[in-house]
Protein backbone atom coordinates (compact mmCIF):
# COMPACT_ATOMS: atom_id res chain seq x y z
CA UNK A 1 0.00 0.00 0.00
CA UNK A 2 1.39 3.58 -1.33
CA UNK A 3 1.12 7.01 1.13
CA UNK A 4 -0.21 8.47 -2.18
CA UNK A 5 -2.57 7.41 -4.93
CA UNK A 6 -0.75 6.52 -8.06
CA UNK A 7 -3.48 7.53 -10.24
CA UNK A 8 -3.13 11.16 -9.45
CA UNK A 9 0.22 12.28 -10.62
CA UNK A 10 1.30 15.63 -7.97
CA UNK A 11 1.74 19.01 -9.92
CA UNK A 12 4.57 21.27 -9.84
CA UNK A 13 3.86 24.61 -11.52
CA UNK A 14 3.59 23.79 -15.51
CA UNK A 15 5.11 20.28 -14.69
CA UNK A 16 3.36 17.01 -13.08
CA UNK A 17 5.43 14.58 -11.32
CA UNK A 18 4.12 10.97 -10.92
CA UNK A 19 6.47 9.97 -8.49
CA UNK A 20 6.54 6.01 -7.64
CA UNK A 21 6.46 6.07 -3.75
CA UNK A 22 7.29 2.27 -2.60
CA UNK A 23 7.15 0.80 0.66
CA UNK A 24 8.70 -2.16 1.78
CA UNK A 25 6.34 -5.10 1.27
CA UNK A 26 6.35 -4.10 -2.37
CA UNK A 27 10.27 -4.45 -2.47
CA UNK A 28 9.01 -7.89 -0.94
CA UNK A 29 6.29 -8.45 -3.41
CA UNK A 30 8.26 -7.85 -6.50
CA UNK A 31 6.15 -8.17 -9.50
CA UNK A 32 3.19 -7.98 -7.79
CA UNK A 33 2.11 -11.56 -7.98
CA UNK A 34 3.44 -12.73 -4.86
CA UNK A 35 6.93 -13.29 -6.49
CA UNK A 36 9.83 -11.96 -4.77
CA UNK A 37 12.04 -9.26 -6.45
CA UNK A 38 15.58 -10.89 -7.21
CA UNK A 39 18.32 -9.12 -6.49
CA UNK A 40 19.59 -7.96 -10.28
CA UNK A 41 15.63 -6.69 -10.24
CA UNK A 42 16.34 -4.97 -6.83
CA UNK A 43 19.41 -3.74 -7.96
CA UNK A 44 18.41 -2.09 -11.12
CA UNK A 45 15.07 -0.39 -9.52
CA UNK A 46 17.54 1.14 -6.51
CA UNK A 47 19.66 2.68 -9.00
CA UNK A 48 16.41 4.22 -10.70
CA UNK A 49 15.84 5.12 -7.46
CA UNK A 50 19.24 6.74 -7.10
CA UNK A 51 19.47 8.62 -10.80
CA UNK A 52 15.59 10.22 -9.67
CA UNK A 53 16.81 11.39 -6.40
CA UNK A 54 19.65 12.82 -7.98
CA UNK A 55 17.14 14.52 -10.51
CA UNK A 56 15.17 15.88 -7.58
CA UNK A 57 18.20 17.20 -5.98
CA UNK A 58 19.27 18.81 -8.75
CA UNK A 59 15.41 20.62 -9.32
CA UNK A 60 16.01 21.61 -5.34
CA UNK A 61 18.93 23.27 -5.98
CA UNK A 62 17.77 25.20 -8.81
CA UNK A 63 14.83 25.97 -6.96
CA UNK A 64 16.70 27.27 -4.33
CA UNK A 65 18.71 29.75 -6.69
CA UNK A 66 15.62 31.09 -8.60
CA UNK A 67 13.72 31.88 -5.00
CA UNK A 68 17.36 33.54 -3.58
CA UNK A 69 17.37 35.60 -6.81
CA UNK A 70 13.82 36.27 -6.85
CA UNK A 71 13.93 37.09 -3.11
CA UNK A 72 17.08 39.77 -3.83
CA UNK A 73 14.75 41.22 -6.70
CA UNK A 74 11.90 41.72 -3.98
CA UNK A 75 14.58 43.78 -1.79
CA UNK A 76 15.83 46.16 -4.18
CA UNK A 77 11.99 47.02 -5.47
CA UNK A 78 11.26 47.24 -1.60
CA UNK A 79 14.20 49.74 -1.71
CA UNK A 80 13.13 51.20 -4.34
CA UNK A 81 9.93 52.04 -3.54
CA UNK A 82 10.94 53.01 -0.36
CA UNK A 83 9.02 50.35 2.28
CA UNK A 84 11.08 49.78 4.84
CA UNK A 85 11.01 46.19 7.06
CA UNK A 86 9.03 48.38 10.12
CA UNK A 87 6.81 49.10 7.51
CA UNK A 88 5.95 46.29 6.27
CA UNK A 89 5.81 44.49 9.71
CA UNK A 90 3.24 47.31 10.45
CA UNK A 91 1.44 46.29 7.28
CA UNK A 92 1.51 43.02 8.03
CA UNK A 93 0.22 43.69 11.80
CA UNK A 94 -2.24 45.57 10.33
CA UNK A 95 -3.21 43.25 7.92
CA UNK A 96 -3.50 40.44 10.77
CA UNK A 97 -5.55 42.67 12.93
CA UNK A 98 -8.10 43.28 10.27
CA UNK A 99 -8.22 39.56 9.50
CA UNK A 100 -8.71 38.89 13.01
CA UNK A 101 -11.77 41.70 13.23
CA UNK A 102 -13.43 40.06 10.46
CA UNK A 103 -13.63 36.33 12.41
CA UNK A 104 -17.08 35.20 13.91
CA UNK A 105 -15.33 34.08 17.37
CA UNK A 106 -13.67 37.44 17.55
CA UNK A 107 -17.17 39.25 16.50
CA UNK A 108 -18.98 36.96 18.92
CA UNK A 109 -16.61 37.28 21.63
CA UNK A 110 -16.83 41.82 21.37
CA UNK A 111 -20.61 41.28 21.04
CA UNK A 112 -20.30 39.09 24.46
CA UNK A 113 -17.79 41.36 26.48
CA UNK A 114 -19.99 44.77 25.38
CA UNK A 115 -23.61 43.20 26.51
CA UNK A 116 -21.49 42.15 30.07
CA UNK A 117 -20.46 45.88 29.96
CA UNK A 118 -23.75 46.88 29.64
CA UNK A 119 -25.22 44.70 32.71
CA UNK A 120 -22.22 45.39 35.34
CA UNK A 121 -22.22 48.75 34.45
CA UNK A 122 -25.51 49.33 36.58
CA UNK A 123 -24.63 47.36 38.92
CA UNK A 124 -21.43 49.51 39.88
CA UNK A 125 -23.39 52.42 39.92
CA UNK A 126 -26.01 50.62 42.06
CA UNK A 127 -22.89 49.79 44.59
CA UNK A 128 -21.70 52.72 44.49
CA UNK A 129 -24.70 54.93 45.39
CA UNK A 130 -25.62 52.44 48.01
CA UNK A 131 -21.86 52.78 49.77
CA UNK A 132 -22.15 56.58 49.44
CA UNK A 133 -25.39 56.16 51.25
CA UNK A 134 -24.17 54.23 53.85
CA UNK A 135 -20.97 56.24 54.41
CA UNK A 136 -23.12 59.45 54.57
CA UNK A 137 -25.06 57.56 57.56
CA UNK A 138 -22.19 56.73 59.34
CA UNK A 139 -21.07 60.56 59.22
CA UNK A 140 -24.27 61.50 60.56
CA UNK A 141 -24.93 59.21 63.63
CA UNK A 142 -24.39 60.09 66.63
CA UNK A 143 -21.03 57.87 67.55
CA UNK A 144 -19.47 58.55 64.83
CA UNK A 145 -19.32 62.85 65.35
CA UNK A 146 -18.98 62.03 69.42
CA UNK A 147 -15.81 60.38 68.18
CA UNK A 148 -15.27 63.35 66.16
CA UNK A 149 -15.48 65.87 69.09
CA UNK A 150 -13.56 63.70 71.08
CA UNK A 151 -10.99 63.51 68.88
CA UNK A 152 -10.93 67.51 68.21
CA UNK A 153 -10.88 68.75 72.47
CA UNK A 154 -7.92 66.23 72.21
CA UNK A 155 -6.15 67.82 69.82
CA UNK A 156 -6.94 71.72 71.61
CA UNK A 157 -5.98 70.20 74.63
CA UNK A 158 -2.89 69.05 73.19
CA UNK A 159 -2.40 72.36 71.10
CA UNK A 160 -2.70 74.06 74.14
CA UNK A 161 -0.58 72.44 77.07
CA UNK A 162 2.48 72.73 74.00
CA UNK A 163 1.89 76.13 73.73
CA UNK A 164 1.48 76.49 77.39
CA UNK A 165 2.96 74.68 79.81
CA UNK A 166 6.32 73.40 80.04
CA UNK A 167 7.44 69.25 79.65
CA UNK A 168 7.74 69.35 83.53
CA UNK A 169 4.47 71.08 83.90
CA UNK A 170 2.65 68.77 81.60
CA UNK A 171 4.20 65.41 82.79
CA UNK A 172 3.29 66.68 86.08
CA UNK A 173 -0.17 67.39 85.29
CA UNK A 174 -0.46 63.82 83.40
CA UNK A 175 0.50 62.05 86.06
CA UNK A 176 -2.25 63.96 88.51
CA UNK A 177 -5.29 63.07 85.95
CA UNK A 178 -3.92 59.48 85.89
CA UNK A 179 -5.21 57.03 88.39
CA UNK A 180 -2.86 55.78 90.93
CA UNK A 181 0.05 53.41 90.29
CA UNK A 182 -1.15 54.03 86.60
CA UNK A 183 2.07 54.41 85.66
CA UNK A 184 4.02 51.66 88.27
CA UNK A 185 4.71 53.38 90.63
CA UNK A 186 2.61 54.94 93.93
CA UNK A 187 1.39 58.59 93.57
CA UNK A 188 3.67 59.55 96.55
CA UNK A 189 6.62 58.51 94.75
CA UNK A 190 5.60 59.48 91.36
CA UNK A 191 6.84 62.92 91.58
CA UNK A 192 10.39 63.19 93.23
CA UNK A 193 10.92 66.26 95.93
CA UNK A 194 13.10 68.56 95.57
CA UNK A 195 15.49 68.14 98.54
CA UNK A 196 16.57 64.52 98.06
CA UNK A 197 19.26 64.00 95.48
CA UNK A 198 20.16 61.10 93.95
CA UNK A 199 22.65 58.46 95.58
Amino acid sequence: MSQFDKSQPRSNGDQEYAYDIVEEDELAAGDGQGTPMSAEERAAKEQQWKTELEKVQDEIQTLRQVLASKLRRESELKRLLGTSVVSEIKQDFQSQIKTLKETTAYQKTSAGIKSAGEKITPAFQSFGATLSKKLDGVKNSSAFKSFGERLGSMKTRIATSRSEMSFEEALANARKDAPPGADGMPAAAAAPSADKKPA
